[in-house]
């Protein structure tokens, strides 16, 4: 056998050498994943008392039923784009993708290029003396290096990884869908003081009337000095009214231009309105029965689980460290003294080895590790039943407040009607002279007091609608629907 042919039965050697040391592999330390128990129920509630019905498909639907108001999209659109927590949110996500690359490289074999020229000049006077030269050397060569994951530590890293951007991502979600929240929390509120702004300039300007008619009465000697004063003091009370309402807007206004990324001054020079809202109540449309399967969409729920099995993988890779490592390199390539011989068959240069790495003593540091990894999966097990227990309560929270403002809205209807009849008759009886002018003064400020109030609870109500979405994650379905046709 000549020299070429040799060559090349030793070059078939190297895939051998790597072929057998994969086969080797596969031996993981990862435990298996158990998926967390929490004893919760299997129907959240029942909503048939709030009257409501149907069901939502997606995020948009729920926007566009719960608002038509292209003012609020448009403001939910720009949060997306231009908040700061979901730019950090966003950043995140692009960090942890860049570990997960990492990771996943980790379990590929390294490939590496070598060129090397130089020249070189042995001494005389060294052993053998006498024989000193100068002599060129050039090399070309590929590296292959590769480690053995006999025990599944890169997997188990890879695994960990993947769970952490997949929590990263539902943490991006869920930061999305509380910061429309708050955009639309704020945007109720603003169209809110709106419409109480316009009650209590309404108001201001029958008790404007009022002062004037009393000022005439007073000339004619027709009432006392007593009822003027009276009715001027009503005047500036609602007048206190309106500046407080008007710096509880513009402190909303500062608090929406934080949510969207910009300065107060800059969202006012856009000259931003909310569209009059006109609180016509609307419907929020839920399912007869919320399953508990829904909670599993939410996001901190997802991200939460996510964690847990990125903690689960990390037991893996610290038990993995306590054994031995095994790595494979191998070169191939061709040296030369010349640069004209370097690339014949007679100059090619081959080497191949196996490493293995164990650690004797590390006073503990290793087996710490180990401890420290499972008792973080121990954390995340424990968070995570928080954070599903704590979802429950929210959503129980949210339907309690549905009810709750449903009820006080109509109750609140009945107390204004009462209250005008109530006004009515006290002018009447004033203007006949059968009471005193605090009979309608008093009627008057239970009236205003009540109409702001309603507005205050169509805005609950309202709130708690968008609160409930939130608690149920953005998305439901009536998975129930079969245990209650």
């Amino acid at each position: 056998m000549n020299a070429k042919k040799i060559k090349k039965v030793q070059w078939r050697r190297l895939p051998v050498v790597f072929a057998v040391g994969v086969l080797l592999s596969g031996c993981s330390q990862m435990p298996q994943y158990q998926p967390p128990q929490v004893d919760v129920q299997e129907n959240i509630i029942s909503t048939e008392r709030l009257a409501i019905s149907d069901q939502l498909k997606n995020e948009a639907d729920f926007w566009q039923q719960f608002s038509a108001d292209q003012t609020l999209q448009m403001l939910l659109l720009q949060a997306v784009q231009y908040n700061f927590d979901l730019a950090k949110a966003k950043l995140n996500l692009q960090m942890a993708e860049a570990y997960l690359k990492q990771a996943d490289a980790k379990l590929l074999p390294q490939l590496g290029l070598q060129l090397n020229a130089g020249m070189n000049q042995t001494s005389d006077n060294s052993y053998p003396q006498g024989q000193g030269a100068q002599f060129g050397q050039l090399g070309l060569a590929g590296l292959v290096s590769y480690e053995l994951d006999i025990w599944g530590k890169n997997e188990a890293n890879q695994q960990a990884s993947l769970n952490l951007y997949q929590a990263t991502q539902a943490d991006q979600q869920a930061v999305q869908l509380s910061v429309k929240a708050a955009v639309t929390e704020i945007y109720l509120s603003l169209q809110a003081l709106q419409q109480q702004l316009k009650i209590a300039d309404k108001t201001a300007a029958l008790r404007q009337q009022n002062v004037e008619l009393r000022e005439s009465q007073l000339q004619y000697g027709s009432i006392s000095a007593l009822s003027l004063h009276q009715a001027k003091a009503e005047l500036s009370a609602i007048k206190m009214v309106k500046v407080q309402l008007n710096a509880a807007y513009r402190l909303q206004i500062n608090a929406l231009a934080q949510l969207l990324g910009y300065s107060p001054q800059a969202l006012l020079k856009n000259d931003f309105q909310p569209e009059d809202a006109g609180w016509s109540m609307k419907t929020i449309k839920l399912p007869s029965f919320l399953s508990s399967d829904v909670m599993q969409r939410r996001p901190d729920i997802i991200a939460a689980e996510a964690r847990l099995k990125a903690a689960n993988a990390n037991i893996g890779v610290a038990k993995a460290a306590l054994l031995p490592s095994l790595s494979l390199t191998g070169l191939l390539g061709f040296q030369s003294e010349a640069l004209s011989r370097l690339l014949r068959d007679d100059s090619v240069a081959w080497n191949a080895q196996t490493n293995v790495d164990q650690s004797l003593f590390d006073g503990g540091s290793r087996q710490a590790d180990v401890e420290f990894s499972e008792a973080q999966y121990g954390m995340m097990l424990v968070n995570y039943r928080q954070i599903v227990t704590q979802a429950f309560a929210e959503v129980s929270d949210g339907l309690i407040q549905l009810q709750n403002y449903s009820e006080q809205i109509d109750l609140q209807k009945q107390q204004i009607e009462q209250l005008k009849q109530a006004f009515d008759l006290a002018q009447a009886r004033f203007d006949a002279g059968y009471a005193s002018y605090l009979e309608v003064l008093d009627t008057q400020r239970g009236l205003l007091d009540a109409e702001l109030n309603l507005v205050s609870v169509q805005q609950q109500y309202q709130t708690a609608a968008v609160y409930l979405y939130k608690a149920l994650g953005g998305i439901w379905q009536n998975s129930a629907q079969s245990a209650n046709p």
